[in-house]
């Protein structure tokens, strides 16, 4: 729900479900956000004023008004009160990286609900570690995953799944490829302009995180 400020400056809110519903957007400028990528209302609410204003030709002022009114449509970037967060973080889940080691560092696995990301130079191993918790992921809660599915957004062509082969052999899962919970994404033609702004990450589905690659 967007909301419009009235003649006093109270909100009324007002439904939007497109671009070109937003307060400021004509069709003109609708089109020239469309052909650069901007496709959806999270992709404008997660964009700078400066990539707006360039896609669409327009003023920054003018940008930063469609964008916060594309966050208030999507619901994001308000305030929650302390008791709200601590009722969500109840249902937060941990995630092993199969080292126990790592595990204690990282206060029991790398939590749900998050981002997490690897970093490191070439050859330091953030696509293994990318490839054990994709692995990670499929397994039950009472082995340390998630119970749920994988998608692994690959934009460096280092996605193996003849090393998830081998992972999931070393843990003697029942599937000796749990392939149908992990689903590699191309890099090209089939991810939001927002999607490929992010780069290269493997997501659980049921976990709400990711892992840069």
């Amino acid at each position: 729900m967007a909301k419009d400020e009235g003649k006093r400056g109270e909100k009324v809110a007002v439904a939007v479900k497109a671009i070109e519903e937003l307060p400021g957007v004509g069709p003109a400028t609708a089109e020239k956000l469309k052909e650069a990528g901007f496709t959806d209302l999270m992709g404008l609410a997660v964009a700078s004023p400066t990539m707006v204003a360039d896609a669409a030709e327009i003023g920054t002022n003018v940008a930063q008004k469609i964008i916060i009114a594309a966050r208030e449509a999507v619901d994001i970037g308000g305030f929650e009160t302390g008791d709200v967060i601590l009722e969500r973080r109840k249902s937060v889940a941990k995630l092993t990286t199969c080292s126990k080691a790592l595990d204690e560092l990282l206060g029991g696995g790398l939590e749900s609900q998050a981002i997490t990301e690897a970093y490191g130079e070439f050859g330091a191993g953030k696509s293994q570690i990318g490839h054990q918790l994709a692995v990670n992921v499929t397994r039950s809660e009472d082995d340390g995953g998630l119970n749920g599915d994988v998608v692994w957004i690959d934009t460096e062509q280092t996605f193996r799944p003849e090393r998830i082969r081998q992972m999931a052999d070393a843990l003697d899962l029942d599937s000796p490829m749990p392939s149908s919970g992990i689903r590699p994404a191309p890099w090209a033609g089939t991810l939001s302009a927002t999607a490929r702004r992010s780069g290269s990450t493997c997501a659980s589905r049921k976990a709400g995180s990711g892992l840069p690659g």
